[in-house]
């Protein structure tokens, strides 16, 4: 999570960057502007140039801008409600496409 900037950019723009150069990778050039909408349509187009018409999303520390802030709520707060949006995208996303799945993996860091 860290490679993607979110403390210097703010979370929400640094994860538009980060599809914006994944999109990139695949040739794609996306036309949503919600943060949501623009992860299903990065999934759905990356997938649709894929043989197999599957893809599975890993997104690593996806808590890590949340534990971050633990000493600025608001923010932690904020941070945690970007990631619920992606999490739900990715979730009705994989629902609808029974038939060409779509796999999400979100791994924390946690903390004792």
């Amino acid at each position: 999570m860290n490679a993607i900037g979110y403390r210097d950019a703010g979370l929400e723009a640094a994860l538009h960057r980060a599809m914006t150069l994944q999109a990139d990778d695949f040739g794609i050039t996306l036309k949503e502007t919600g943060l949501g909408t623009r992860f299903t349509e990065l999934i759905r187009r990356v997938a649709a140039t894929s043989s197999h018409k599957r893809v599975v999303v890993l997104i690593d520390e996806y808590d890590k801008p949340v534990i971050d802030y633990l000493a600025d709520i608001q923010k932690a707060e904020n941070n945690r409600e970007i990631f619920k949006t992606l999490s739900l995208s990715s979730l009705s996303l994989s629902q609808s496409n029974r038939g060409s799945p779509t796999r999400a993996l979100l791994l924390g860091v946690g903390f004792c």
